[in-house]
């Protein structure tokens, strides 16, 4: 009873301690708008240099309930200024945004694999990154916890509002338990890091007691778990995994012949299958696509490929391998790297297996159509069953979708003013495909659902 009265009591002055409330609007699925109350944030990135950027999601609605959490709503604005409106926010780490009527919809995050599809909203990502400004000469005396600390590195932090890195390894936590009138800031959290050897990332509670967590092996990109309290700031890499070879292993000898077959295997032995991966990082989007595949063609499936990123799950890797910034990433076997880089695959033709360390099946599986069956488009000669998945089998339906009617020949474009062409794709439970999914259309119209695909 007494924990419960405290949590209460630290909670309302928690409130108190953010500032004064004022009424403003939610926008549901729907398109909808409801009130709301919020508070208002004091900046907590003062001192840090900060740079800004978004990636678009068209079609897809991030709202409380639907995989965000709404801050407020204002119509009448236009894209740039609702954007703009979301830099100056604190909290704000997204925005939905209907452009039919303006309306712009702040959160505090978007964790896309569970936002849903919508005509009407389109959802926008901050991309953020900080770096402290450079620091002045270091003060002699010690420094207080409620004072900046100089330091003399420069770093950049990107931020993923929303999530936290439960497998990371916890090196120090700051101002925890603490009275909640004792701010730490941002900049403080991200100093400390800096002035922290083994710190790559660090965790940081925003809402009430700004807690600060330095931590090392933070996943990297997709910032880990979905979380409605902290966010996460992690020291990007540069290029492939440091434990990645590059080129060939350093292992091989060094006069080995580079036009031949490796030293190590005459050309005439059986492909040896590699294990998999030692490294369990990051399962990935929940889609169908995600799972075993036998990549390096040795009869045996111990490769795991899944979307990775920050834009949410791209479909079928056999229409597309990158999708905003997330992109098809496989855990390789025979190699600790948790995520095969941006770029690594070209083309997707390999089969998805029935579990880790099952043969490849012999032949491609189709993938059951979806159980939606949500909007049947426009009436045009286009809409219809197709092949997209390239299983043999027609269990794609595809149609133009939006505001602005049928947009013609999908092989001429993709898009028609606020419509779209897009699927309710085999194996997947979403009604649409978003706006971009596709970046050009060469399927054949089947004769129907289930058909045989036209040769």
């Amino acid at each position: 009873m007494m924990a419960s009265m405290r949590f209460a009591y630290l909670t309302s002055l928690a409130w108190l301690a953010l500032g004064a409330e004022h009424k403003a609007l939610s926008v549901g699925a729907s398109g909808q708008t409801k009130s709301m109350v919020r508070k208002r944030h004091t900046s907590t990135f003062a001192g840090l240099v900060r740079t800004d950027s978004f990636s678009g999601h068209r079609g897809m609605n991030c709202s409380t309930g639907n995989g965000g959490d709404t801050i407020d709503t204002v119509k009448g604005l236009k894209l740039s200024e609702c954007q703009k409106s979301c830099e100056h926010d604190d909290e704000c780490t997204c925005v939905n945004f209907a452009p039919a009527i303006g309306t712009c919809g702040k959160q505090r995050y978007c964790h896309l694999e569970d936002c849903v599809a919508s005509s009407l909203v389109d959802t926008y990502t901050l991309h953020s990154s900080f770096k402290a400004k450079t620091p002045p000469k270091a003060p002699t005396r010690s420094v207080s916890l409620s004072e900046s600390t100089p330091v003399t590195p420069q770093v950049s932090f990107e931020r993923s509002g929303g999530r936290e890195c439960t497998n990371a390894t916890v090196l120090e936590s700051i101002n925890v338990d603490t009275a909640l009138d004792v701010h730490f800031s941002v900049t403080q959290c991200l100093t400390r890091c800096m002035q922290n050897s083994g710190c790559t990332c660090v965790k940081y509670e925003r809402y009430y007691q700004s807690e600060c967590h330095l931590m090392s092996n933070c996943e990297h990109p997709t910032f880990c778990a979905r979380s409605n309290k902290y966010d996460t700031y992690v020291v990007p890499t540069t290029g492939a995994p440091t434990n990645a070879p590059t080129n060939a292993p350093t292992n091989a000898p060094t006069n080995a012949p580079t036009t031949n077959a490796p030293t190590n295997a005459p050309t005439n032995a059986p492909t040896m299958c590699q294990p998999a991966s030692t490294s369990t990082a990051d399962a990935g989007y929940n889609d169908a696509y995600r799972g075993w595949y036998d990549v390096q063609g040795c009869g045996q499936c111990n490769d795991y490929c899944r979307w990775v990123g920050n834009s949410g799950t791209g479909g079928s890797p056999t229409v597309q391998l990158s999708h905003g910034s997330s992109w098809w990433s496989c855990r390789l076997a025979g190699n600790p790297a948790a995520y095969s880089s941006n770029g690594h695959f070209t083309n997707w033709s390999y089969p998805k297996c029935s579990g880790e360390g099952a043969a490849p099946p012999t032949t491609t599986q189709c993938l059951a159509k979806s159980s939606s069956t949500a909007d049947a488009g426009y009436t045009d000669s286009y809409r219809g069953w197709y092949d997209v998945q390239g299983c043999g089998q027609c269990n794609d339906y595809c149609r133009w979708v939006g505001n602005s009617g049928s947009g013609g020949n999908p092989a001429a474009k993709l898009s028609h003013g606020s419509s779209w062409w897009s699927c309710r794709l085999a194996g997947n439970p979403a009604p649409y495909s978003s706006n971009g999914h596709f970046t050009s259309w060469n399927y054949s119209k089947c004769s129907g659902e289930g058909a045989a695909a036209p040769r």
